[in-house]
């Protein structure tokens, strides 16, 4: 699938597979590596080079050493869809999406997924950062899993889960899109 299960010695979490190189994930789940461990449609384990990362948005960009086949998402190019001479928005608040991650302690194999409602939408201060909240179920390992809404489009990676409010927070595509081609050249930051 276009999720994947990261191992490091110190931290498991999941990852979303971009291209057959290339995997976003929460820049938690890899702080202080430079190599992880990648399991890819719950198959053996390749490795993987962790090529950017950026603390204040949580993303990190990790390049496979061989290109696996299967799955990818693709970033969505706006939050505007046209179909059959309508238009519609990618994700909006009410929206049903769905969580995809692993959780190491259930399967490496075959990841979780649990289902709820975008409940905010912000671009969060300093850096105007754009952030989605959503209703449903997340927990340890599911950080740097997919966010899809109901018609199967990427809507961004999960990086953390509120035990105050028991919502959890996404960085949105807009903001994956905006850090790509920085963490595809090496930024560390």
């Amino acid at each position: 699938g276009a999720v994947t299960f990261i191992d490091i010695i110190f931290s498991r979490g999941s990852g979303v597979r971009i291209s057959p190189t290339e995997i976003i994930t929460a820049e938690h789940v890899i702080t202080g590596a430079g190599r992880a461990n990648v399991s890819v449609n719950g198959g053996v384990f390749q490795r993987a080079t962790v090529t950017g990362y950026d603390t204040a948005r949580d993303l990190a960009l990790l390049t496979l050493d061989e290109p696996v086949a299967g799955l990818t998402v693709e970033l969505p190019f706006s939050n505007q869809v046209f179909a059959d001479l309508s238009q519609r928005s990618v994700a909006d608040i009410g929206y049903e999406v769905a969580l995809i991650g692993f959780v190491p302690e259930i399967s490496t194999n075959t990841p979780l997924v649990t289902f709820g409602r975008i409940g905010a939408l912000w671009d969060i201060q300093p850096g105007d950062y754009s952030i989605g909240q959503v209703d449903a179920a997340a927990t340890n390992g599911m950080s740097g899993g997919a966010v899809f809404n109901k018609f199967g489009e990427f809507l961004g990676v999960l990086v953390t889960s509120s035990a105050f409010d028991g919502n959890v927070r996404y960085v949105r595509f807009e903001e994956i899109k905006e850090v790509i081609e920085e963490l595809r050249a090496g930024s560390k930051k």
